[in-house]
């Protein structure tokens, strides 16, 4: 594998990370930061792909143009896969620095559905090889981007933790443990913080 490769790999784990972090976020209801991460995951694809021709930017309207340009434009990817980067860079922005604005559960339902999409074809168009992006260990599972302080592990026999850390301190408490479906329940159509 060569080190283009090897990055382009490396990048679509983390885009799957971030996917896998948008996902536990929503079943949180905690829908601007799982918007964040949807909007991450899009712009690592696309960083992949750039990495297969030697290409980045140190700007994230950088990668969204270059993208554009080498891989849209020259009809490698389509408009209707591309057009999941830039609606998600704005929903991010919106979301992210605008005052008041909370996403829906649809909106971020809606985004996730052509961010997945969008990977699958970044992936099936360039024969990327997915590698392993999720840690095991001691029966849990755990993802491996950290949520807002948190940290959410799902236990193999489908039982969900939030353990909160400390920044002052190195020690952690468990905050609830109970099924990974009750996490749905308390959602409603707006974020809840």
């Amino acid at each position: 594998m060569t080190p283009r490769d090897e990055l382009a790999n490396h990048r679509i784990s983390r885009a799957h990370e971030a996917l896998e972090a948008a996902a536990l976020l929503i079943e949180q209801c905690h829908f601007a930061s799982a918007l964040n991460r949807l909007y991450y995951a899009t712009f690592y694809a696309a960083r992949a792909l750039l990495a297969t021709k030697a290409l980045d930017s140190s700007r994230h309207s950088g990668v969204i143009a270059l993208f554009q340009e080498h891989f849209v434009k020259t009809g490698l990817i389509s408009p209707d896969t591309a057009r999941a980067l830039p609606r998600a860079f704005e929903k991010r922005q919106t979301s992210d620095y605008g005052d008041f604005s909370e996403p829906t559960r649809d909106e971020v339902l809606s985004l996730r559905t052509r961010c997945r999409r969008s990977l699958r074809r970044v992936k099936s168009s360039f024969g990327m090889v997915e590698s392993s992006h999720v840690a095991k260990s001691s029966g849990l599972r755990r993802s491996a981007s950290s949520i807002m302080g948190f940290d959410v592990r799902r236990t193999l026999d489908g039982k969900a933790s939030t353990v909160q850390r400390s920044t002052e301190h190195s020690t952690a408490s468990v905050r609830s443990t109970m099924p990974a479906s009750r996490f749905q329940a308390p959602c409603s159509g707006s974020a809840q913080h």
